[in-house]
C-alpha cells in the first residue's frame, strides 16, 4: 500500500512541538520472552530473522515506513512522507542488559534507551532486542512516538507485529515497496501554502454547518457547557505537589504486576471497574509516596490525567483520537474500600458530565491555528498546573503472543513524561496479568520504587478487603 504525504493533525502536530531533548514522546513497552526460540543454535538472538519477520509485516501497517517532514513554508503543519531510504535496521537493533542480568538491571537498561528522542530522519519507531539475561529470557523494548499513534492504536500495531500461536507460519515475502517521493522545490512549497489556506476554509465550512443543523449544534453546545461546568471551577488547579517540576533528560523504570481475575473480583465485589481499582491503588501508592517524604496527606488529593478512547479502529489505522478526564485521587484515605469508592464516584460525575469532550473541543478551537500558535500552546503545557501526574490503562491482547515461536511472556508499558509532570503511570493487560510501568525523572521522583510498592500494597488492600466481604457475606 502505497500512501501519499499527509499533513499531521492538530493532536499529532502537538506532540511534536511538545517534545524537546530532554522530553522525548514516545510510548514504549518492554517484553520479556521465554527465549527458547528467539536465539539459534550457538545461543545468539535471531536478529536478522526478527527483523526480516518484521519487514514483512510492514505493508499491513504502512505508516511505520513514513517519516516526518517540516513544512517548507512557516506555519503550515509537518507532514508525514514516505522514507525513500527506509532500512530495517535502523528500526530493529541489539542491545544487551549488564550483569548479574536481573530485572533491575534490565529496567535500568531500558531507562537509558527511553531517554533520548527518537530520530527524526527516519520514522518515529524502534525495537531494541536485549541479550545477557540472567535466566536465559529475551527482552524486548518497543518504542513507537506519541503523534504516530495514541496507546490503543500502538497496542494494535503490536498485534500485527506478533504471531498469534507458537507455530504461526512465517509471513510470506513482501511485495515490493515503492516510496510516494514527497514534493519538494517550488512544489513543496506550493503544497505548504495551499495547507496553510486550507485551515481557515475547513473553520469556516464547520461553521457553516453548525448553522445548517442548529438543533444538532445547540445540543453539542449544551453537552459541552455541562462538560465545562465540571472543569472551569477553583479545583480545576492541581495541588502544588514535589512530582511537579520542569523534567530532566534521566529516566527511572519500575513495575508492577497483578493478576486480572483477582481485579475483576475486587470490582464486582464493590460494583466498580478495573480501572477504578487500579487509580484506587495509583492513590494508595501516592499517599505512601508523600507521607515518605514528609508531606501531609490527610484530606489532600492530586490529581491525574486519564485519557480516554474516542474511537474504534483496526490495526491499520494507527494515529491519534483520544481525549482526557480529570481524576482527583484521594491521600491519607486509610480505609481502601472508601479510597476506591471516591474514586469511582468522581470517575462517574466525570463521565456523566462529558468532560472528555472539553479537549476534543480545544482541539477543534485550534486546528485551523498555524504551527506556532500550536508550538507556544505547547510551551504553555510545560508549565501547566491542571495535573501531577499522568495515569493511563490500555486493554491489550488476552491470549498469548509469539515471536519467532516464542512465547510472550509479559509486557510492560511505558507513557512519556513530559512538562513538569515526572511520572507517569501506564497499565496493559495481557493473558491474565495487569502489568504497570512507572516512568520518573530520578533528578525530581529518585523514589519511584517506594511509588511501585505502595501501588502494590493499594492492591493487595484492595484484594484483601473484597475477599473479606466476601467471607462476611458469605457466613
Amino acid at each position: 500500500m502505497n500512501l501519499e504525504p499527509r499533513a499531521l493533525l492538530p493532536l499529532e502536530s502537538f506532540f511534536v512541538h511538545l517534545e524537546s531533548g530532554g522530553a522525548p514522546m514516545h510510548m514504549a513497552t518492554v517484553c520479556l520472552f521465554d527465549g527458547d526460540h528467539l536465539r539459534d543454535g550457538r545461543g545468539q538472538i535471531r536478529l536478522g530473522d526478527l527483523r526480516a519477520a518484521i519487514e514483512a509485516r510492514l505493508p499491513l501497517v504502512p505508516n511505520l515506513r513514513r517519516r516526518l517532514q517540516h513544512a517548507m513554508v512557516a506555519g503550515a503543519p509537518s507532514v508525514w512522507v514516505d522514507d525513500e531510504g527506509f532500512d530495517i535496521a535502523n528500526h530493529v537493533k541489539g542491545a544487551r542488559v549488564r550483569r548479574p542480568g536481573g530485572e533491575r538491571e534490565l529496567l535500568d537498561r531500558a531507562s537509558q534507551l527511553l531517554a533520548p528522542p527518537l530520530d527524526r530522519r527516519h520514522p518515529l519507531w524502534r525495537v531494541w532486542v536485549f541479550d545477557g539475561l540472567a535466566d536465559g529470557r529475551v527482552a524486548m523494548l518497543v518504542q513507537l512516538h506519541h503523534a504516530m499513534a495514541d496507546g490503543l492504536a500502538g497496542v494494535a500495531v503490536a498485534t500485527v507485529l506478533f504471531d498469534l500461536a507458537t507455530d504461526a507460519p512465517p509471513p510470506p515475502p513482501p511485495p515490493p515497496w515503492h516510496p510516494v517521493p514527497a514534493p519538494s522545490g517550488p512544489l513543496g512549497a506550493a503544497v505548504d501554502l495551499a495547507r496553510l489556506a486550507l485551515a481557515p476554509i475547513k473553520a469556516a465550512s464547520a461553521a457553516l454547518d453548525a448553522l445548517r443543523h442548529p438543533q444538532a449544534t445547540a445540543r453539542r453546545a449544551a453537552t459541552l457547557a455541562d462538560a465545562l461546568s465540571t472543569v472551569l471551577t477553583p479545583g480545576l488547579i492541581a495541588p502544588r505537589s514535589s512530582l511537579n517540576a520542569p523534567i530532566g533528560p534521566r529516566r527511572r523504570l519500575a513495575v508492577v504486576r497483578q493478576p486480572i481475575e483477582v481485579l475483576h473480583r475486587v470490582s464486582a465485589r464493590f460494583e466498580t471497574t478495573v480501572n477504578d481499582v487500579l487509580l484506587a491503588a495509583v492513590a494508595g501508592g501516592l499517599g505512601e509516596l508523600l507521607a515518605s517524604r514528609g508531606e501531609e496527606v490527610a484530606g489532600r488529593h492530586l490529581q491525574a490525567i486519564v485519557p480516554v478512547d474516542l474511537s474504534h479502529r483496526d490495526a491499520h489505522t494507527a494515529g491519534n483520537k483520544v481525549s482526557a478526564l480529570f481524576v482527583r485521587l484521594p491521600l491519607g484515605v486509610d480505609d481502601p474500600v472508601e479510597r476506591l469508592r471516591r474514586v469511582a464516584a468522581e470517575v462517574r460525575r466525570e463521565k456523566a458530565h462529558h468532560q472528555k469532550l472539553v479537549a476534543v473541543a480545544f482541539f477543534e478551537l485550534v486546528s485551523p491555528l498555524p504551527q506556532p500558535v500550536l508550538a507556544a500552546a505547547a510551551t504553555v503545557v510545560r508549565r501547566q498546573r491542571l495535573a501531577n501526574l499522568f495515569v493511563t490503562n490500555v486493554p491489550g491482547p488476552p491470549i498469548p503472543l509469539y515471536v519467532l515461536g516464542d512465547r510472550l511472556a509479559e509486557v510492560f508499558p511505558v507513557m512519556p513524561i513530559a512538562g513538569n509532570l515526572s511520572v507517569s503511570v501506564a497499565a496493559l493487560s495481557y493473558a491474565g496479568q495487569l502489568s504497570l510501568g512507572l516512568l520518573a525523572d530520578p533528578a525530581i521522583t529518585p523514589d519511584v520504587g517506594v511509588l511501585a510498592e505502595g501501588v502494590r500494597r493499594g492492591f493487595a488492600e484492595l484484594v484483601a478487603a473484597a475477599d473479606s466481604a466476601t467471607e462476611t457475606a458469605s457466613a
